[in-house]
């Protein structure tokens, strides 16, 4: 029987990841889109991890009573939450009207107007991590901006970038932003999703600037080549870091990579998932049997993590910090340590059945309102940019803690995104940016405007492809605007 559910899983996996693929390829979604990196973290997280107690049988140090049958249990939620989710992301209840009601732009930055924004945020970034950090409850939101800040920079080069993969003096500056960012928010940082929202800034800009428009053999190359080096930096950066060196500088960090670092065990540790399958099963075997259920409290944790301890001593912990005491974590700092959950796993000890269904629309709507602000106006940075600022929250909400996972990715991404729409109204008279165009004229450009596309000698051929012009919708569709052509029919 655990073969047949490792098979299971496996298999469970292939049709989630395939599911992804034959939509991008009949021209229904994008390749890059919230939805899809909130999938590919469950695919790790809640999916593969599963299979690694089946085929080990060991389930230590989270011993269960019941491996195949509290395994099987499992299998039945995530295919229910799965199922549920994708309706609710397609149908876009509630979040379509909150996306609406969100105030957006058509304005089209010039280049150089991209490279002095992506230097300014740049600058902002430091200035709100390495010093605004240090400043009593203001510094904790100032460094989610400042995250957010360092990936729409890189955003910004990667736009300007993907257009003109060769011109050598972009490639330096890409490079220099990219590094000034990434040095940046590892200074001082344990976890990973910092780096990521940097990496995944760079290729999400690449992405909506030009390859969105481009014929999947002619987007197979670059993306592979470009997502390969943060791979192997994530890897490296993956097999040394050290939960009790949490100040290490960036500096400190190169060094450890550079002596200790092992791209092939980094690359298995991205891919294991971190044991977070078993420890949802293993809340599911003790709620409510041993603990009680602590209802809904993604929900309820979420409104109140801004509040600072400070100001609120007996603030509820978060199930992250209460696992290792729960199983009687043994040679461990119980105190200190943190463990993700996982979304199956918070459901197990918040509710049972009724919160996994409750999780799954609410994880739905939130997915689909992000889409839906890049789906409005995916031809400018200003509104595509800062969807994408927090993707490493994306991958990591499936994983645990997802309340905290929540709130910063809803307060990266709403807060810089109405940061730049008040960027464009003061820049708006600079003349360093376009009139407001319609998307067919923007879907026209393949992304880049005709005024800029080929002004340094470098930008690559132009095609006349409009996949996703418009985004109308068709009567009877699932909700999701059906992009108007095939994304290989150049």
């Amino acid at each position: 029987m655990d073969f047949l559910l490792t098979i299971y899983f496996l298999l469970l996996a292939a049709v989630t990841a395939g599911l992804m693929a034959y939509e991008y390829l009949v021209g229904k979604k994008d390749l890059l889109c919230i939805r899809n990196f909130f999938l590919l973290g469950f695919i790790v997280f809640q999916l593969t991890s599963a299979t690694i107690p089946l085929i080990t049988q060991d389930t230590r140090p989270y011993m269960l009573r019941d491996l195949t049958g509290t395994a099987g249990m499992y299998a039945i939620w995530s295919t229910i939450f799965l199922v549920v989710f994708l309706l609710t992301s397609a149908r876009g209840w509630v979040a379509k009207p909150f996306a609406r009601w969100m105030p957006t732009t058509h304005v089209i930055p010039s280049v150089p107007m991209m490279l002095i924004l992506a230097f300014v945020l740049t600058a902002a970034a430091v200035i709100l991590h390495q010093v605004l950090i240090y400043v009593p409850l203001v510094g904790v939101i100032g460094d989610y901006f400042a995250i957010a800040f360092a990936a729409i920079a890189c955003g910004l080069v990667g736009w300007v970038w993907a257009p003109r993969l060769m011109n050598p003096l972009i490639i330096a500056i890409v490079c220099v932003i990219v590094l000034a960012n990434a040095a940046n928010v590892v200074t001082g940082s344990f976890g990973r999703r910092q780096l990521i929202a940097v990496a995944g800034g760079l290729v999400w800009g690449m992405y909506y600037s030009h390859w969105r428009y481009l014929p999947l053999r002619k987007v197979v190359g670059p993306i592979t080549a470009v997502a390969a080096v943060p791979v192997i930096a994530l890897a490296l950066y993956t097999s040394v870091r050290s939960s009790k060196e949490h100040d290490r500088s960036a500096t400190e960090h190169v060094q450890a990579m550079k002596s200790q670092g092992d791209v092939k065990s980094g690359l298995i540790m991205l891919l294991d998932g971190q044991g977070t399958a078993l420890k949802s099963m293993w809340l599911m075997e003790n709620h409510p049997v041993n603990f009680e259920y602590r209802h809904l409290f993604i929900i309820r944790y979420a409104a109140i993590f801004p509040i600072p301890r400070s100001v609120w001593a007996d603030k509820p912990d978060p199930l992250s910090t209460k696992i290792a005491s729960m199983a009687m974590r043994r040679k461990v700092n119980r105190d200190r340590l943190t463990i993700g959950p996982g979304i199956i796993g918070h459901a197990a000890a918040e509710g049972g059945f009724y919160a996994l269904i409750v999780y799954a629309v609410l994880m739905g709507m939130i997915v689909r309102f992000l889409d839906e602000l890049v789906l409005k106006n995916p031809y400018t940075p200003f509104v595509v940019l800062p969807v994408g600022c927090a993707l490493g929250q994306v991958l990591g909400m499936p994983r645990g803690e997802t309340s905290v996972f929540m709130f910063i990715l809803l307060f990266s991404v709403v807060g810089s995104y109405l940061v730049m729409q008040v960027l464009v109204k003061l820049i708006g008279s600079s003349g360093m940016v376009r009139a407001e165009a319609s998307a067919a004229d923007a879907a026209g450009w393949g992304g880049a405007s005709p005024s800029y596309a080929t002004w340094d000698g470098y930008a690559e051929e132009q095609y006349d492809h409009t996949y996703g012009e418009g985004y109308e919708e068709s009567p009877g569709d699932d909700g999701y605007a059906q992009p108007q052509g095939h994304p290989d029919t150049a």
